[in-house]
């Protein structure tokens, strides 16, 4: 039967904590001179999923991450997707303190790993308090996890707090299980004092799942763990053991009602994904090969991969089968290990539980990603530790085992703090990380997706156009799994081969990612802008249509469909359109320009005149706009003025048709 080992027990290591905490943020301390990259840019930097006013509360509580992006209105997806609203209202919290400063961020992303850690080293003073080299065992399993270079996807990239505050409070709320039970034992007012730790508990498996879905597991990690953090005999443990029971009714009962929620306002249950393949044992094959791939990169950390490409097994060959056999095998050692009590079996329980999404069992859009290790990975930590120390009583005898045992897991330490300071440094800025992701391996599309972004924003339209072509070759090569959106692939080709002057080229990408998002503004507004380009005016003015019907709010597209119906003949649309840009943004010299051009269509020159004076104050360089005035000056009956404003035009541009025309249209005296 597992002993009691209070979180308030003297006996343990006074140094223990400051060790860990000290040693964890240095780890991490090169992390805060990164930017915002990534995803960053999209979520936090451009208010894609930060909360800016009571609508966007709102919304945040009925749509997906994916439609909150776009702020959609549609019904939501039956495939669901997902959905983190309390990592919304973190960034959203942080934009209202430290606004664009990207430091604070990070070092508030190493506080929620520090946190994280405290939590585990708790958590494991619990779950091996019967094992002789408990305490030992539960600072190292925290100390490897805390600085290992595999979680560096998950605290150096700040949108990657997801992970961490979900860790963090699903580590809470079995902790605060585990202390009601004990609170029934010990507390003068046991039932009081339970039931508030056991809300306490309830509380933070809530926030746990606003952050992230992978805290529905929680039940079941603590259940599968109250054998170690429950004690079975005794004169309370009938006692303790009914409170614990009482607490994970109230967490599955979390759980049921998130899964409830979704069901009902998001939409699915689903994260908007689907299985790697339609077969059944390929997707076994490949989730047995992940499993071990992960097993490797956390035995051996030195370079953590960012890339997600992974080959799609083509047969059923001696490689899957082992990796299959071999994950069965280690099943019922740690079946055997759980039953007899064993601590390294625990430590395996965890990272089983942890890893049950990135299993296979439910689809994800990446086959392959190491941050999926996050907080799973310090099973693993606790599992190696406790088979040292296991070993190296077995070698010394009973006595000296923790000085031994620390000699090969200091050196382990020392060597995973060095490779995530070295690995934080990847992070500093988008082509830094992008680079680098692409030399680990080339089949990184969404590397090559962002490299392809930030040419087209440094204006490097050749560079924008070939990692926008690699991207949708390697993308589409039905070998390998990748996540990758082919809609951002073609936009980004099509804008790259837009502004090197290659508008029919860029309308045909255009268009293929139209093919992808039909509803989609941006699609349709992208094809009418090289239509445009290319001449075709009536296929400009009907995408331009398109997307102002989406999106009623996007004034450029407003803009724009007004220069293409004006060029069309159709001037009163194009009044029509500018008139609330006019009303609302009455100095901006394009839409100001286009208004009043087409007042003078339709002869309304009273109207046209204050518009064509105010161009001529907002740009006094432009003698068109001097040209058009004196044409409603000579319209309205003031010809005097008319003749000296065209006198001025002429000494600039005598030779331009409108100077001409007016010329002419002065000399005749009349229209």
């Amino acid at each position: 039967p597992a002993r009691m080992q209070p979180l308030d027990d003297h006996s343990r290591n006074r140094w223990h904590m400051p060790v860990l905490l000290a040693v964890s943020a240095a780890a991490f301390a090169t992390s805060t001179v990164g930017e915002f990259v990534w995803i960053d840019r999209v979520e936090i930097l451009d208010a894609g999923y930060r909360v800016t006013g009571s609508e966007d509360f709102a919304n945040l509580w009925r749509l997906t991450l994916d439609d909150y992006l776009e702020r959609s209105s549609k019904p939501p997806s039956p495939r669901g997707g997902y959905w983190r609203p309390v990592y919304a209202l973190s960034i959203s919290l942080d934009w209202w303190l430290w606004g664009d400063r990207a430091w604070c961020y990070h070092v508030e992303n190493i506080l929620w790993h520090l946190a994280v850690v405290a939590g585990l080293y708790w958590l494991g003073l619990r779950l091996f308090a019967a094992d002789e080299d408990g305490q030992s065992i539960a600072f190292w399993s925290a100390l490897l996890f805390g600085v290992h270079p595999l979680c560096v996807h998950s605290v150096t990239w700040i949108s990657g707090r997801k992970d961490t505050m979900c860790a963090a409070f699903a580590v809470a709320a079995i902790l605060a299980l585990a202390r009601s039970a004990e609170t029934r034992m010990r507390a003068t007012r046991p039932l009081g004092a339970s039931l508030g730790w056991l809300a306490l508990s309830a509380v933070a498996l809530l926030l746990a799942l606003g952050c992230k879905e992978l805290a529905m597991v929680v039940p079941l990690a603590a259940l599968l763990l109250l054998p170690k953090l429950v004690p079975q005999s005794g004169p309370a443990a009938r006692s303790a053991r009914l409170t614990a029971g009482w607490g994970l009714a109230v967490l599955w009962s979390c759980v049921g009602l998130f899964a409830a929620y979704r069901a009902s306002v998001l939409g699915g249950f689903g994260l908007n994904a689907d299985y790697p393949t339609d077969s059944l044992w390929t997707n076994v094959a490949m989730s047995a090969a992940v499993m071990w791939r992960y097993v490797l990169a956390a035995v051996w950390p030195i370079w953590p991969a960012i890339s997600d490409a992974w080959p799609i097994p083509q047969s059923t060959g001696s490689v899957e089968i082992l990796a299959v056999v071999g994950w069965v095998a280690v099943a019922v050692i740690a079946t055997i290990g759980y039953v007899r009590g064993r601590s390294f079996a625990f430590g395996l329980v965890w990272f089983f539980v942890f890893m049950i999404p990135a299993m296979g069992l439910v689809p994800l859009r990446h086959v392959y990603a190491e941050r999926y290790l996050y907080p799973a990975l310090w099973g693993l930590t606790a599992s190696g530790t406790a088979l040292v120390f296991a070993a190296v009583r077995r070698w010394m005898g009973q006595g000296g085992a923790s000085r031994i045992a620390a000699w090969p897991l200091g050196a382990a330490a020392v060597l995973f703090v060095i490779a995530t300071a070295r690995a934080n440094l990847f992070w500093q800025d988008e082509a830094t990380l992008f680079a680098h992701s692409i030399a680990q391996d080339p089949r990184h599309v969404e590397a090559r997706l962002g490299l392809a972004h930030q040419a087209l924003v440094d204006k490097d339209y050749a560079t924008c156009i070939l990692q926008s072509r690699e991207a949708i070759e390697l993308g589409s090569d039905p070998a390998y799994k990748v996540f990758w959106s082919p809609w951002i692939a073609h936009t980004n080709l099509g804008l790259g081969l837009y502004y090197q002057g290659k508008p029919v080229e860029a309308q045909a990408e255009f268009e293929q990612a139209l093919a992808r998002r039909p509803d989609h503004a941006r699609s349709h507004y992208h094809v009418g802008l090289a239509a445009f380009a290319a001449g075709d005016l009536r296929s400009a003015a009907r995408h331009y249509h398109a997307a102002l019907e989406l999106d009623p709010n996007d004034f450029l597209c407003r803009s724009n469909l007004a220069v293409t119906v004006l060029q069309l003949g159709d001037a009163a649309q194009c009044v029509d359109l500018l008139a609330p840009l006019i009303e609302s943004h009455p100095d901006e010299p394009v839409n100001l320009n286009n208004y009043a051009s087409a007042l003078l269509a339709l002869e309304r020159h009273d109207k046209a005149l204050p518009h064509f004076a105010h161009l001529i104050e907002l740009e006094p360089g432009q003698p068109l706009h001097r040209a058009k005035l004196a044409w409603c000056l000579w319209e309205t009956g003031r010809k005097d003025a008319a003749q000296r404003e065209l006198a001025r035009v002429r000494a600039e541009i005598p030779d331009h048709p409108t100077v001409r025309f007016l010329t002419g249209l002065f000399a005749q005296g009349g229209r």
